[in-house]
Protein backbone atom coordinates (compact mmCIF):
# COMPACT_ATOMS: atom_id res chain seq x y z
CA UNK A 1 0.00 0.00 0.00
CA UNK A 2 1.84 3.46 -0.95
CA UNK A 3 -0.14 5.23 1.80
CA UNK A 4 1.45 2.75 4.50
CA UNK A 5 5.26 2.47 2.59
CA UNK A 6 5.26 6.57 2.43
CA UNK A 7 4.81 6.52 6.17
CA UNK A 8 7.54 4.13 6.56
CA UNK A 9 9.78 6.05 4.39
CA UNK A 10 8.59 9.02 6.82
CA UNK A 11 10.39 7.77 9.61
CA UNK A 12 13.27 5.99 7.28
CA UNK A 13 16.96 7.11 7.92
CA UNK A 14 18.21 4.56 4.91
CA UNK A 15 16.95 1.70 3.45
CA UNK A 16 19.34 -1.54 3.44
CA UNK A 17 19.31 -4.22 0.93
CA UNK A 18 22.63 -6.16 1.18
CA UNK A 19 22.62 -7.94 -2.11
CA UNK A 20 19.40 -6.72 -4.12
CA UNK A 21 18.78 -3.58 -5.36
CA UNK A 22 15.75 -3.20 -7.59
CA UNK A 23 13.20 -1.04 -7.92
CA UNK A 24 13.14 -0.36 -4.34
CA UNK A 25 16.75 1.92 -5.14
CA UNK A 26 13.93 4.09 -6.71
CA UNK A 27 11.28 4.28 -4.25
CA UNK A 28 13.35 5.04 -1.92
CA UNK A 29 14.85 7.80 -3.24
CA UNK A 30 11.63 9.12 -4.40
CA UNK A 31 10.76 9.10 -0.75
CA UNK A 32 13.82 11.25 0.19
CA UNK A 33 15.82 7.96 1.68
CA UNK A 34 19.05 6.93 0.62
CA UNK A 35 19.32 3.24 -0.35
CA UNK A 36 22.00 0.91 0.78
CA UNK A 37 23.33 -2.09 -0.96
CA UNK A 38 25.93 -4.11 -1.64
CA UNK A 39 28.35 -3.04 -5.07
CA UNK A 40 27.44 -6.39 -6.75
CA UNK A 41 24.19 -6.95 -5.54
CA UNK A 42 21.50 -8.54 -7.92
CA UNK A 43 20.04 -5.44 -10.00
CA UNK A 44 18.11 -4.68 -13.22
CA UNK A 45 19.91 -1.56 -13.64
CA UNK A 46 18.67 0.30 -10.47
CA UNK A 47 21.78 0.03 -8.91
CA UNK A 48 23.00 2.44 -11.44
CA UNK A 49 21.51 5.25 -10.07
CA UNK A 50 23.31 5.03 -6.49
CA UNK A 51 26.03 7.76 -6.28
CA UNK A 52 27.93 6.30 -3.54
CA UNK A 53 28.39 8.80 -0.61
CA UNK A 54 26.20 11.88 -2.81
CA UNK A 55 22.57 10.20 -3.21
CA UNK A 56 23.13 7.06 -1.15
CA UNK A 57 25.43 4.26 -0.04
CA UNK A 58 27.40 1.04 -1.71
CA UNK A 59 29.36 -1.01 0.23
CA UNK A 60 32.41 -3.70 -0.83
CA UNK A 61 29.96 -7.09 0.01
CA UNK A 62 31.80 -7.62 3.14
CA UNK A 63 29.86 -7.57 6.63
CA UNK A 64 32.38 -5.69 8.24
CA UNK A 65 32.00 -2.82 5.32
CA UNK A 66 28.03 -3.38 5.82
CA UNK A 67 28.66 -2.35 9.74
CA UNK A 68 31.09 0.51 9.17
CA UNK A 69 28.09 1.63 6.69
CA UNK A 70 25.17 1.56 8.97
CA UNK A 71 27.56 2.85 11.87
CA UNK A 72 28.72 5.95 9.53
CA UNK A 73 25.10 6.92 8.45
CA UNK A 74 23.95 6.64 12.52
CA UNK A 75 26.67 8.75 13.49
CA UNK A 76 26.36 11.46 10.65
CA UNK A 77 22.62 12.15 10.51
CA UNK A 78 23.12 15.74 9.41
CA UNK A 79 25.37 14.26 6.08
CA UNK A 80 22.95 11.64 5.84
CA UNK A 81 19.83 14.12 6.01
CA UNK A 82 21.74 16.15 3.24
CA UNK A 83 22.47 13.10 1.12
CA UNK A 84 18.45 12.70 1.23
CA UNK A 85 17.69 15.77 -0.06
CA UNK A 86 20.32 14.89 -2.66
CA UNK A 87 18.87 11.46 -3.61
CA UNK A 88 15.16 13.03 -3.90
CA UNK A 89 16.13 15.50 -6.49
CA UNK A 90 18.05 13.18 -8.37
CA UNK A 91 14.76 10.99 -8.46
CA UNK A 92 13.01 13.44 -9.52
CA UNK A 93 15.03 15.16 -11.40
CA UNK A 94 16.35 12.00 -13.72
CA UNK A 95 14.38 8.96 -12.90
CA UNK A 96 10.52 9.87 -12.42
CA UNK A 97 7.79 8.10 -14.11
CA UNK A 98 6.99 10.54 -16.86
CA UNK A 99 10.56 10.67 -17.62
CA UNK A 100 10.55 6.66 -17.99
CA UNK A 101 7.68 6.60 -19.79
CA UNK A 102 8.60 9.14 -21.88
CA UNK A 103 12.06 7.12 -22.57
CA UNK A 104 10.11 4.12 -22.72
CA UNK A 105 8.01 5.68 -25.76
CA UNK A 106 11.17 6.50 -27.44
CA UNK A 107 12.08 2.87 -27.73
CA UNK A 108 8.99 1.36 -28.69
CA UNK A 109 8.65 4.38 -31.61
CA UNK A 110 12.18 3.84 -32.37
CA UNK A 111 11.23 -0.05 -32.94
CA UNK A 112 8.51 0.63 -34.95
CA UNK A 113 9.82 3.00 -37.38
Amino acid sequence: DSEELAEIYSEAIVSISPKQAGLSVLASMAHGVPFLTSRDAITGGEIFNIIDGENSFLYDGTIDDLIDKIKYIVNNLDAVYTISKIAQKYYFQNRNIDLMVAGFRGAVNYVCK
